[in-house]
């Protein structure tokens, strides 16, 4: 607030002068926010006030905004003509998984094996294979009814809840059918084969 100080000096003789000082304290609304995580990347923190202030962090910087890409407790001190204030946050930057997987097989009515190739921890799978299948093993099996080009997705999920998002587009041919003429017992002669698909 604004307040009136006033200042009286009187010496021994009675003579006296009277001066008046209007004082203005501005509070200190230092806020950092909460305690957060993220998932890599990194995050800005802001304290920028409105009026001209000192500003030292806990590793000595001091600048009012500064990004954060690692872990770590962050103490932030302002310092208004000798007014204090402080403000802590802590800030867990979390390795996110990358998801990644490899299939084998493609041929319609043929099972096609999935094999999860995440690095990283993650502990949820949601497999959506692109023909109306959904699976959440590790390494599922999926049988393709149709024949065509599939958008098979990953979505890996680990404990800290980070997430990544693999896709690939998984071809699936016609099957084939194989058909031969019946058994034949030759005698030294020459044997046709005709194989129909």
């Amino acid at each position: 607030g604004t307040y009136n100080i006033e200042l009286i000096v009187k010496n021994p003789d009675g003579c006296k002068d009277t001066t008046t000082k209007t004082i203005s304290i501005l509070p200190i609304e230092l806020e950092l926010g909460p305690d957060t995580s993220l998932c890599g990347g990194n995050i800005t923190l802001n304290a920028q006030l409105n009026y001209t202030v000192n500003y030292l962090w806990s590793d000595g910087l001091n600048n009012p905004i500064r990004t954060i890409d690692s872990t770590g407790t962050y103490a932030l001190e302002v310092n208004n003509l000798g007014c204090i204030e402080r403000d802590t946050i802590h800030i867990e930057v979390h390795t996110p998984p990358n998801a990644s997987y490899s299939y084998i097989g493609g041929c319609q009515n043929k099972t096609v094996s999935f094999t999860d190739q995440t690095i990283g921890n993650p502990n949820i799978w949601i497999w959506n294979f692109g023909d109306g299948n959904i699976s959440n093993n590790q390494n599922p099996n999926n049988i393709y009814t149709q024949a065509g080009n599939f958008s098979a997705i990953l979505t890996v999920i680990d404990s800290n809840l980070c997430t990544s998002i693999s896709g690939n587009i998984i071809s699936i041919d016609d099957s084939i059918a194989l058909y031969m003429d019946p058994d034949t017992s030759l005698c030294q002669t020459n044997l046709n084969i005709t194989a129909h698909g």
